[in-house]
């Protein structure tokens, strides 16, 4: 079996890293993998790192570009006859646009990773009536489409962009394993109660609802931020308008996550839209209390009150009530229990890879 992967942006986040773990585990299985990328970036030097072959493309750029996606859909089609892949496997919205008009061009199977629909609860109307008729066209051309959350697999139902039958839901899913060293600096203090975000800092994610919530609290909560971004620059001037910058970190890109979460008491991840978010997977593996925005797939990683907590996304007011009552250190601990429990039950990597696994032979095995 060979699969050819294709992804416009080539940073850390959900997307990328579900990617890489992909990769990474189909070549341990023996699968012959190579990539294509619409930029270099961590995501193409790990990949490199594993012996895998990566294309470099620029003209797979993330925004709409007519020139630029003409060109693109050439030269992947180019590359899709020269690798001749049993299965061209695509990620992200304008990845999944390109790459499956080229895989058609070139007679080859087509998968489609959704991780969140352009069309999804809090993108603009524009972009959503867009997203649609888009993908209503790529659906005719489509062998499956994976869905990283029953709520993105409902969506492409209710807007009929593809044949119920193509669908498939597969949550996305992280390595599990116990790591007991944490850095000494942010060890853990009764006195302080560390809340934590790990998110790049641009769409959909909205630090400010977090910024805001820290700023109604008391002292002993400190907040720690994780990533880098367009948006970095406008959540640093707002921390200082609100003079906090004592109780905000702002760590930067950081390759030590787990370790980090691990020496945290609560996770933060506040978004505007979702698909189904890798961060709180991997915070729910290190036993963390976590709270999120109720947008997209959320819903379907935190049952509420149980190993975490929803809120209204923007609502910086229930954001901070919730914050506050995780400072009883015994309600932390059995929410940190069920949050191990249910990472364990459901969202370990190697639940991931085998339905996916799964899928490529059945889409193999379909000759229609």
């Amino acid at each position: 079996m060979k699969i050819l992967y294709c992804i416009t942006r080539s940073d850390w986040g959900g997307a990328q890293v579900h990617l890489y773990d992909l990769v990474n585990s189909m070549i341990q299985k023996g699968i012959d993998c190579e990539v294509i990328v619409g930029e270099k970036g961590i995501l193409y030097d790990r990949v490199q790192e594993l012996g895998v072959k990566v294309h470099y493309l620029p003209s797979l750029v993330h925004e709409i570009n007519p020139l630029k996606d003409f060109k693109a859909i050439i030269e992947v089609y180019k590359l899709i006859r020269k690798i001749n892949p049993d299965i061209v496997h695509l990620h992200s919205t304008k990845a999944g646009w390109i790459g499956r008009v080229s895989s058609f061009l070139a007679r080859k199977k087509n998968i489609f990773t959704a991780h969140g629909w352009c069309f999804t609860e809090g993108v603009s109307s524009s972009r959503k009536i867009v997203g649609i008729r888009v993908e209503k066209i790529l659906g005719k051309i489509t062998d499956k489409i994976i869905c990283v959350s029953n709520y993105d697999k409902s969506l492409a139902i209710n807007y009929n962009v593809i044949d119920h039958t193509k669908l498939e839901v597969v949550y996305n899913g992280v390595k599990n394993g116990e790591i007991s060293q944490v850095d000494e600096w942010l060890a853990k203090n009764e006195a302080v109660i560390k809340v934590i975000m790990v998110a790049r800092f641009s769409e959909p994610k909205d630090h400010m609802t977090v910024i805001k919530a820290i700023s109604k609290l008391e002292d002993k909560f400190k907040l720690y931020f994780v990533g880098d971004g367009p948006t970095l620059l406008g959540a640093k001037n707002l921390v200082e308008q609100m003079d906090i910058k004592d109780r905000v970190t702002f760590l930067g890109h950081r390759d030590d996550i787990q370790k980090l979460l691990l020496s945290s008491d609560v996770f933060i991840l506040s978004s505007k839209y979702e698909g189904l978010p890798i961060s709180i997977i991997e915070a729910m593996r290190a036993g963390l209390p976590v709270i999120g925005s109720d947008v997209g797939g959320v819903s379907e990683l935190i049952d509420n009150g149980k190993n975490g907590f929803l809120f209204k996304a923007g609502d910086d007011r229930k954001l901070a009530e919730i914050i506050k009552i995780l400072e009883d250190v015994q309600l932390r601990e059995q929410i940190s229990t069920e949050s191990r429990r249910c990472f364990q039950q459901k969202f370990t990597l190697d639940k991931c890879i085998a339905h996916t696994y799964s899928i490529y032979n059945e889409v193999i095995q379909n000759k229609e």
